[in-house]
């Protein structure tokens, strides 16, 4: 409780001597569990996953086109007519179209397919793969992915509608 305070004269010296001191510090193990490194193992472990899983779906789609019928349209696109029981769909310059479609209804799914080539929906959905490829454990981008592919539904159904297409008979 009491501070005392007491002076007194240092003699100054008039020159330092330099002192070099080596100091030896051990060396601390690596632990031998790094989080770091788990998370770095995980999240390429996620990467690799999920861009097998794009891989293998582009295979399938490659093998699709590969294996059906193929006729060139006036547009330069590429309709492939299956037997598989799958939907149509649209990617890079091909329409995979099932053979049970052919008829009346064709022409209206064509225009729809013809609406997702000519407004680059299939680079859209590769550039979103690479975004889930690295972003992977974000469902955000998931929930985005499913939102981008819903509004490439809405912009074909749209200009399908345009090119005159009676609005109940399409539904």
């Amino acid at each position: 409780f009491c501070v005392i305070t007491r002076y007194r004269a240092i003699p100054v010296m008039s020159e330092f001597p330099q002192i070099v001191s080596t100091v030896s510090v051990p060396a601390t193990p690596e632990p031998a569990w790094s989080w770091q490194a788990a998370g770095a193992v995980l999240f390429v472990a996620g990467a690799i996953a999920t861009g097998l899983h794009t891989l293998w779906s582009l295979g399938c789609v490659a093998r699709l086109v590969a294996r059906g019928r193929r006729e060139r349209l006036s547009d330069g696109v590429v309709l492939v007519r299956t037997s598989r029981a799958v939907s149509p769909f649209s990617w890079g310059r091909y329409i995979v179209l099932p053979e049970r479609f052919a008829g009346a209804d064709e022409s209206a799914i064509l225009l729809h397919e013809q609406a997702h080539l000519r407004l680059g929906h299939t680079f859209d959905l590769l550039w979103m793969d690479a975004v889930c490829l690295l972003q992977w454990f974000n469902p955000a981008v998931w929930l985005l992915r499913r939102e981008l592919r819903e509004m490439h539904e809405y912009e074909a159904d749209a200009a399908v509608l345009a090119a005159g297409t009676d609005a109940r008979a399409y539904q």
